[in-house]
């Protein structure tokens, strides 16, 4: 079920969804949204609304993909972050990009890691047009500069202070900075 306000969280209306089970969302307008979801076979993992999320729609369904974030920079241009399941090499991270406002998707980033097994996206977050970040649970957060052309891996765990094992941080909202938390209270800010 899916928790609405519309008068700044003073009361709550509830909109059932039916064997769907939601992770994220991202609303460009008021009516039109964007979320990240799983049916009951797991293999429907976006959905859009256009009626302000009353009743929602599955776009995206290719069988193995999981995807568990979504962000947009515009009401055109948007992300998801999550992974394919190769099931002989594992979770291998992903991210599909749209630039018709959530209607198609295609593939952008998806990177084999033999030696470690691969591993999944959590996070995916844009402070402007051109950078963007995602993280994964360990060490495979990867970012970009060129608005999504192209992602690099990236893992510093010296200034965050993290264990490459136990070093699961979220990317808090922010479009002018994005803040990365980490374990023992470490927050760093990306500039």
């Amino acid at each position: 079920m899916i928790f609405k306000t519309t008068d700044g969280g003073t009361t709550w209306s509830t909109i059932y969804t039916d064997d769907v089970s939601f992770l994220d969302f991202y609303f460009t307008s008021s009516l039109i949204g964007t979320a990240t979801a799983y049916d009951d076979e797991s293999s429907k993992c976006i959905w859009r609304t256009t009626d302000g999320g009353l009743t929602w729609k599955n776009i995206f369904n290719e069988r193995n993909y999981y995807m568990n974030s979504v962000w947009f920079i515009d009401e055109n241009t948007g992300w998801t972050a999550g992974y394919y399941d190769d099931a002989g090499l594992g979770k291998q991270p992903a991210i599909l990009n749209t630039t018709d406002g959530g209607l198609t998707w295609k593939s952008v980033y998806r990177r084999i890691d033999i030696a470690r097994g691969g591993e999944a996206l959590n996070d995916i977050r844009f402070r402007n047009e051109n950078e963007g970040y995602a993280i994964s649970h360990f060490a495979y957060d990867v970012y970009t500069t060129d608005g999504g052309a192209t992602w690099n891996r990236i893992h510093d765990i010296d200034n965050l202070g993290l264990s490459p094992l136990y070093g699961i941080y979220k990317l808090l909202a922010g479009y002018s900075n994005i803040y990365l938390v980490g374990k023992f209270g470490n927050v760093a800010i990306w500039k």
